[in-house]
Parts: structure tokens; C-alpha cells; sequence
């Protein structure tokens, strides 16, 4: 599979394409920006910073035109992966088209690449809990699900640089996805796009996992 950073920069470098704004289509598949993932209390603070950006893109429209948006080729139909809030600015102002990098490409690399592009460099910050889901669904993915191990070039400390996580994170993912049973958990416990458990369903308790490797009287000593 191709790097997903190479993948990025290849997509941005296909010259934009202005696009009838319904042939766009959206699909949670591609666009982590799920708030139920963040706790409660956390909640309305993140749909008032989505609907707030909104408006500022909105606003920005009459100076003129947002950068292009990224939208993966799916099977003849276009899916916006990178600009969400993009999308709904222009229809808010009323205008019918917009400037897109397109790229073919297979549904499970346009999820991926969703996660990773909304991890980096993007002026709305991903909460916390969202940015640890997109680097969970990344890993098992990567891995097969736990199946296999990582690819030998792989670095948990870069990996949670761009994911906005820890290495400590990252590692505690790789052995948990071994352990996790997909078919103890509901649909709705699952992420819509890979069908694989979402983290704070599968997660734990950090502190416990943390010594759980130790002897007996070790821990008991901590």
C-alpha cells in the first residue's frame, strides 16, 4: 500500500478540477470528525467550533475561493475526504461549484487517508479522542487487524507525531489490537468505515495495562 503521506502530496499536486457541487458526496466513512467520540461534556463545545468555522470560511468566500478540496474517485462517484466544513461554506453562500484535487483510488485508502489528512496540518484542531481514534483504525488496518505485525519501516514515535498522540499510545494500541475480539462489540460500538471497534470501546484502563506485564509483588508495590 502506498504511503499515505506520499499519497497526500501526489493528491495535491493533481490540478484542481472545478466540480458541480452535487457530485460531491459526503460519507461518514471519511470524515472522523465524529463528536460522539469525545466525551460528553466536551460535546457542544465541538459542534459550536465546527458550525463557528463555517462561518468564518463562509465569510472568506467573498474575498475569494478556499483552497481546493481533496475528493477520492470511488467506483465513478466523487467523496470529499478533506473539506467538510469547505463544502458546506460554499453551499451556505449559495455557489454551485468548487475548485477539487481528484484521485481514484479504493475506499479503504480514501478512509485512511481522511484520518491522517484531518490529523495534520488542518486549522481546526481534532479533539483529542479523535485524533487517537484515526491512529487505532489506522494501526488495524495496517496490521490486518492485529493479524500482522507492522511494516518494518514503521516508527511509533513518527506515527504518533502525525496522528497528534504518544509513542506510549501507539504502543499500547499495537498490543492491544491483538487482543480485541471484533465480535464482541455492536455495529454501533464500530467505526463505520473499517468495522473495527472504536478505541474507547476497547481501550481499558491505562494504568492497569501499564503493569499488568509485572510480577505480582512488583505491582502490588506500585
Amino acid at each position: 500500500m502506498e504511503n499515505l503521506e506520499t499519497l497526500l502530496q501526489r493528491w495535491r499536486e493533481q490540478a484542481p478540477q472545478w466540480v458541480t457541487l452535487g457530485k460531491l458526496k459526503t460519507d461518514p466513512s471519511y470524515q472522523p470528525r465524529n463528536h460522539f467520540l469525545a466525551p460528553y461534556k466536551d460535546r457542544t463545545r465541538l459542534v459550536n467550533e465546527s458550525e463557528a468555522h463555517i462561518a468564518r470560511l463562509a465569510d472568506r468566500l467573498a474575498l475569494g475561493d478556499l483552497d481546493p478540496m481533496l475528493a477520492a474517485q470511488i467506483e465513478g462517484k466523487l467523496f470529499i475526504v478533506d473539506g467538510h466544513h469547505r463544502l458546506k461554506a460554499y453551499k451556505r453562500v449559495g455557489r454551485s461549484s468548487a475548485a477539487v484535487h481528484v484521485l481514484p483510488m479504493s475506499a479503504e485508502l480514501a478512509g485512511m487517508a481522511s484520518k491522517l489528512v484531518n490529523c495534520s496540518g488542518v486549522k481546526l484542531a481534532m479533539h483529542a479522542e479523535q485524533s487517537r481514534e484515526c491512529a487505532w483504525q489506522t494501526l488495524a488496518v495496517m496490521t490486518h487487524c492485529g493479524q500482522r505485525e507492522a511494516p518494518q519501516e514503521f516508527s511509533a514515535r513518527a506515527f504518533a507525531l502525525q496522528y497528534g498522540t504518544t509513542k506510549d499510545t501507539v504502543c499500547r494500541m499495537l498490543k492491544r489490537l491483538r487482543e480485541v475480539n471484533p465480535k464482541e462489540y455492536q455495529p454501533e460500538a464500530c467505526d463505520c468505515g473499517t468495522g473495527w471497534p472504536q478505541w474507547r470501546n476497547v481501550k481499558g484502563n491505562a494504568t492497569r495495562d501499564r503493569y499488568e506485564d509485572l510480577p505480582i509483588d512488583t505491582r502490588e508495590r506500585h
